[in-house]
């Protein structure tokens, strides 16, 4: 049995990262699903559709265009992403 554990609007589960010059023009959601190759795109997707990630304090769509200096914030659950990575790292 999984317990999720999930963190207020105003905590952000990992720090903001500020999109770079070289990662502008990419989708969000392709975008999101490389920094955490270890959620999977359906997870990324759920996350995006629910407002867990936003983009300079808005919410974000996955077929969104990141521009260079946007603020992304994420707030997911916290036990799901060390669940996650944990499982992710064993099939390696």
């Amino acid at each position: 049995c999984i317990t999720v554990t999930m963190k207020t609007e105003k905590t952000p589960f990992a720090p903001p990262r500020v999109v770079r010059p070289d990662e502008a023009g990419a989708r969000a959601d392709r975008f999101i699903a490389s920094l955490f190759p270890y959620l999977g795109y359906g997870s990324v997707q759920k996350f995006l559709r629910l407002g867990k990630i936003k983009c300079d304090g808005k919410k974000l769509r996955g077929a969104d265009l990141l521009t260079s200096g946007q603020t992304l914030t994420f707030f997911f659950p916290t036990n799901v992403n060390e669940e996650a990575r944990a499982s992710y790292t064993q099939r390696k």
